[in-house]
Formats: structure tokens, sequence, C-alpha cells
């Protein structure tokens, strides 16, 4: 049985008398639709991609406490969507939400983006308690916005339920670090607003903050939610025009459009180090190993020469120690382990006792 499509009126009056709050995905469409009148599309496209809708209804409703968004540059509209959804908490939900950019001017994009939706004919603007400012949007209800500085001053000091990052890629990882403990759950008008925090960026660079916190979605267990202009240009409920695409297209350098539109993979040109060079000196074949703990392929033998080699990092990088066996070219790693942000003298000691169990080289 196919389910039928709610009504905006049965929600939104034709005053504009909000009736009841969304209470499933469907409620939650033509609610931010109708109160807003932004149309958050919803219809797959590409194979493997999520929607922006998916990833705004997961995030409106507390479903994850953390979830990552990688959308193409412009046309992927997550600092809209990213508004759109926490002017909807701050109504629906009561929730306060702390917005936070890459940059200062970009957390108060994001803030700005709001100002449009607040001039819709249905926005409830007669819960706005005073008047908005671009740092702040407070509400009578409790619901507050709160535009926050790239700074650790800044991030440290609210306790929200909701927590909008943009542009994490051009975010320092100590300032995304630290603005992660802000969130905490809140008892509100009879119920618990649960926390979320939201990343949302295009991904740029092969070495910062985003390929890092794409790592560790894949190690706690993050959703990440990827789209690009596609989603946002299906003839259903998409609002970019193939014209403006194909327009874009033309004024963008070929590698720009297939990292930051297309979600390849970043551009690393420029780079001292050939990754794929790198990639063919290993033979999964062997077998894959996380790096979560050293790992041993081969013990050592008496008649094996060994080298020992050392990259060392303590702050921001890792220290890579990794010993090979000499004897035959090509070498083979036979030990290998990461180490990161321990003292220095405890990762001497533990470089030192890889390269005595192999002896040789160092």
């Amino acid at each position: 049985m196919t389910k039928k499509i709610p009504d905006s009126r049965k929600i939104i009056t034709p005053n504009a008398q909000i009736m009841r709050w969304p209470e499933d995905d469907e409620e939650l469409w033509w609610f931010v639709q109708a109160v807003w009148g932004i149309r958050i599309p919803r219809t797959p496209v590409c194979p493997g991609h999520s929607t922006p809708f998916a990833a705004f209804a997961e995030a409106y409703f507390g479903r994850v406490p953390v979830a990552v968004w990688k959308a193409s540059r412009g046309f992927g509209g997550k600092s809209r969507t990213l508004a759109a959804l926490s002017l909807t908490e701050a109504v629906a939900l009561s929730a306060e939400i702390s917005l936070l950019g890459g940059s200062g001017a970009q957390s108060l994009n994001v803030h700005e983006a709001t100002s449009e939706a607040w001039t819709w004919k249905n926005a409830p603007r007669h819960l706005i308690a005073k008047d908005r400012t671009k740092y702040d949007t407070y509400l009578t209800n409790g619901g507050h916005l709160r535009t926050l500085m790239a700074s650790q001053t800044s991030v440290r000091g609210p306790h929200p339920q909701r927590l909008r990052l943009d542009e994490i890629d051009e975010m320092d990882l100590e300032i995304l670090e630290a603005a992660q403990g802000q969130p905490m759950r809140k008892f509100r008008n009879g119920k618990w607003i649960e926390t979320n925090t939201v990343m949302s960026s295009t991904h740029q660079y092969p070495d910062k903050t985003m390929t890092t916190i794409i790592k560790r979605a894949n190690k706690n267990g993050w959703p990440v939610h990827e789209w690009c202009y596609r989603e946002n240009a299906n003839p259903v409920d998409g609002w970019l025009s193939p014209d403006e695409i194909q327009r874009k297209r033309t004024e963008i350098p070929k590698h720009v459009w297939e990292t930051e539109y297309d979600l390849q993979e970043p551009n690393f040109e420029g780079r001292a180090i050939d990754t794929k060079a790198v990639e063919r000196c290993f033979d999964p074949n062997l077998g894959r190993f996380s790096g979560d703990r050293p790992v041993t392929i081969a013990e050592a033998t008496r008649e094996g020469l060994y080298v020992t080699g050392i990259d060392w990092a303590k702050e921001k990088d890792n220290t890579i120690i990794s010993t090979f066996l000499a004897t035959d070219y090509p070498w083979t790693c036979v030990s290998w382990q990461k180490l990161h942000r321990l003292p220095w003298p405890v990762m001497v000691r533990k470089a030192l006792s890889q390269w005595r169990r192999y002896g040789g080289w160092l």
C-alpha cells in the first residue's frame, strides 16, 4: 500500500499557525517547505550517494550523535541545508544551536543564510524574542542560534544541544576537537532534546581536517552522507538548473571541478610524494592491518639483513617505525608500528626495542 503524502496544510494553517511539530521524515519535509519555503532534495541520483534530506532528517531527529556531510562546493547547498536545519531545530525543538565555520566569515555565512527564510510568508516571526544580530537569534521558546568564531576561547564556552560545523576542511583540527565538547542534552518543554553534531564540508585537501574526520567516522561508525550537484539538480525536487551547472563548469579548472564538484579524491598535485607510486609498493594479498597496534609480519632470522627506519613526529602527525628485510630486492617490510602523541622517551624506547629485535642498520 502506498503511503499517502501528507498535505502541508495539516501542519500549517492558512494563517500560518503551527498546529503541531513534525513527527516523521515525511512531515518534516513538508514542514520545512511550508514554514521556510525551502525544498530539500530527497530523490537519489548517483549510486552510493545519500540525499541532502536524508542527512537533514537524521540530524533533526537526533538519530546519531555525530554525522559527516561531504558535498559539492557551492552547488552542494551545505550552508543552505545547515541553515534550514538549525532554524527548524530552534523553532520546533526549542533547541540551542552553535554555528561554527572554518573561519569567522564562514560562521557568519551560515547564520546569514537564515535571514531569507525568516522573510517567507509562513515563517513564525512571532517567535523572535528580540532583534536578530549577525551573531545571535533568540526565540521566545528558548531556542537560540549562536554564531561562533574559529578560536579556542569561542568554541569552549557554550553547551548547546546541536553543533553545526561548516567547511571543516578549512578549520584547524584543534578548533574542531575543542568544539566537539559542546553538545549536552537538555530537558525542555516536557522532553529531552538529544545532542547531535554535523561536520559538513567539501573535501578539498588530501591531508587536512576532512580527511582526518572521515577516517574517524569509519572507525567510530559515524554516518558519512555524500552528495553532489546532481542530487540538487534532480527533476523531481531539485533546485539547481542544468544551465547553471554548465555555466559553472566552463569557469572552473578541470582538476578543481573533479575534486570539489564531482567529489573525486582531493588533488595531490604539487606534493613531493607520488601517492599512486606508494600504493604500488603494497600487496593487499599479503594482508591488511589497521595500524592501531604494532604489526609483526615476519620474525628475525640469522641470515637476514635488516634496516629499520623512523619518521619522527609528535603533536600533529604520526611517528612511523618500519623494519625491512633487505637481503633481496625489493625489500620486504617485516615489522611496522604507528605512534601518536606519546612522550619522546616512550617513542625512542619503542623504536630501539624494534631495532634490537632485528638488528642491522638503523
